[in-house]
């Protein structure tokens, strides 16, 4: 079935007129939609409008329906910076169609990054093209209080339009801006392609809420090693959704480690402190989920040593990627302990030097900082 959202558009100017804007509540959770944009057929709806503006079909009903008015208008010039807003919409209105934004403030409060605003604005869904998008907002067999998006496309006092189409789940989405005022946004190439948008959700908009899924489902990590966090989706519907369906989305949970002696979180990065087990815990909309974390030690730094008499000393050789302490036993023919010297060293020391002492065989250790043996020679 098609449907169409009649906006009381000089209400709601009157409103954003005169009364601020409601405030985004703290509380809003910040949601990202994949939509399909199809800009160079929405930029193609241009031709359409301007004929109609400017034809012997410019006109629509007198509110007591007695009468038509004329309503013949200049061509409108068409706007980036409104294009830029309608795509916006585009993707918003794909959660909940309607005139209020998922953030619950008015339409009106989406801005260009330029600060451009919209002073009028049509929405429809479920026409795959952009003619049939048109001849929706036409209105031709409506009387007045059916005319609403008529009206606006034929406002003699508008100046510009922006349009926006996107496809979400299959349903194409489409929403005219128009504006008073003209704006100098360059022209942009048009966007035909799926591109993220994060949107703001209200709380209180959310009808339906499944739970997180995250991917990978598990994390394996070597000690010093990092990855990048999980994506988290979860499926939602908001209040005035259409069709009636949940729409899968992206969040960004607050992510927490069960025990930051394993692992920590930094950023977009989750990193291995030391062996061990533990949990990432990720929430967002008032959900969790779990994503198991296993770090492993990871390869172990070779340790060689080696000695023998050098010149008058006991030379020892060694490769060492961390400090360690040299450790040199002296043994006489029978194998019995005569004596020992240690001497600590910092990394690759790569040879140390000790008195030669008469004996006939010698062992060397290198010892780490708890005096662990970690090589052998001898």
């Amino acid at each position: 079935m098609k449907r169409r959202f009649l906006g009381v558009i000089a209400a709601a100017l009157l409103f954003v007129t005169l009364w601020p804007a409601p405030a985004r509540a703290v509380d809003n959770n910040n949601i990202t939609l994949s939509p399909t944009f199809k800009q160079t057929e929405a930029r193609g709806m241009l031709d359409m409008i301007n004929a109609f503006r400017t034809g012997e079909e410019a006109f629509y009903w007198n509110e007591s329906n007695t009468a038509t008015v004329a309503s013949q208008g200049e061509p409108l010039v068409y706007s980036y910076a409104l294009e830029e807003i309608a795509m916006r919409r585009a993707a918003e209105i794909a959660l909940s169609f309607s005139h209020t934004r998922p953030d619950n403030t008015r339409c009106f409060t989406a801005l260009a990054s330029d600060g451009t605003r919209s002073w009028g604005e049509n929405i429809a869904a479920g026409t795959t093209t952009a003619n049939a998008a048109f001849t929706l907002w036409r209105e031709d067999k409506e009387k007045y209080s059916g005319q609403g998006h008529r009206r606006n496309m034929l406002k003699t006092n508008f100046r510009t339009v922006g349009v926006g189409h996107a496809v979400v789940g299959g349903t194409h989405f489409w929403v005219q801006e128009f504006s008073y005022y003209t704006d100098t946004m360059a022209q942009t190439p048009p966007l035909d392609t799926e591109r993220a948008v994060t949107v703001s959700v209200a709380p209180a908009q959310i009808q339906a809420l499944g739970n997180l899924t995250a991917t990978p489902a598990s994390i394996a990590l070597t000690a010093g090693g990092r990855a990048a966090l999980p994506t988290v989706n979860v499926s939602l519907k908001l209040s005035g959704a259409w069709p009636d369906r949940e729409t899968v989305v992206g969040v960004e949970p607050d992510w927490t480690s069960g025990d930051s002696g394993v692992c920590t979180v930094a950023g977009q990065e989750v990193s291995g402190a030391a062996a061990g087990s533990t949990t990432l815990t990720g929430t967002a909309l008032d959900r969790t989920v779990s994503v198991p974390v296993t770090v492993s030690g990871g390869a172990q730094p070779a340790y060689t040593v080696s000695g023998g008499p050098e010149g008058g000393e006991y030379r020892v050789k060694l490769t060492n990627p961390a400090p360690v302490t040299v450790a040199v036993m002296y043994f006489d023919a029978g194998g019995k302990f005569l004596s020992a010297a240690t001497r600590a060293v910092q990394a690759d020391a790569g040879s140390v030097s000790f008195p030669l002492a008469a004996a006939s065989t010698a062992r060397v250790a290198l010892l780490d900082t708890s005096y662990a043996p970690l090589c052998v020679y001898g």
